[in-house]
């Protein structure tokens, strides 16, 4: 349906018909209206009405702009900013969801002696995603049982690092049996609707380290 002026006169115009009044009837005198040829446009012919008073061509008008609100088209309600949403809750005291998963990927065995692959996963909640300008990187700490390929990943290191995911690979080795812990710290950030929020994760990659039959040092 129309909106703006136009639509204002269509409205108008249907009220009109519907009580048997002709279209766009103005004020000429005390006793008589005249369609306004000038108002809706030279297709327009002008007809005499007479015998109509003030008060009915006024209700009729206030009618008319009561039914424009109608014929109005409904805005769409803007969506909400989810920092913003985020920001408030957090005033408030209201405790907030985070915008992201962080997830382990550990190797199913690892044997001593031998270099074992896991990973770290961050994946943005929708409608957020990954800020790929910031500089994400992964922060490594090992006890002496276990030997790191290196303590330090960035961005240009990442398996993967996309809108929708960043993959950090971890290489290490084991080189005594037991239950061990690697201690990380993943930085990175992200974005939802020109707002942006940096995090810091730490998380753990708990290993049960076995040893292969016949390995004496084990």
């Amino acid at each position: 349906m129309r909106s703006g002026p136009a639509g204002f006169l269509r409205c108008i115009g249907l009220a009109w018909t519907l009580v048997g009044i002709p279209r766009d009837v103005r004020w000429l005198s005390d006793t008589k209206y005249v369609l306004g040829g000038n108002a809706l446009g030279p297709s327009y012919r002008y007809v005499i009405v007479p015998g109509l008073s003030r008060l009915p061509i006024l209700l009729l008008t206030l009618g008319a702009v009561t039914a424009f609100s109608g014929c109005s088209a409904k805005k769409k309600p803007s969506k909400p900013n989810p920092a913003a949403l985020a920001a408030a809750k957090a005033e408030a005291g209201i405790p907030v969801e985070p915008n992201y998963t962080v997830d382990v990927e550990l190797p199913p065995q690892t044997v001593r002696g031998q270099e074992a692959i896991a990973r770290v996963h961050v994946r943005p909640k929708a409608p957020w995603h990954m800020n790929l300008e910031y500089p994400a990187k992964l922060k490594l700490e090992a006890p002496e049982a276990i030997s790191l390929d290196t303590k330090m990943l960035r961005k240009t290191d990442a398996e993967r690092f996309d809108d929708d995911a960043l993959v950090f690979t971890v290489l290490f080795t084991p080189e005594a049996k037991g239950p061990h812990t690697i201690e990380a710290q993943v930085d990175f950030a992200v974005c939802g609707n020109a707002a942006c929020g940096p995090v810091t994760e730490a998380v753990q990659l708990a290993v049960d380290v076995s040893c292969n039959q016949g390995d004496r040092l084990c």
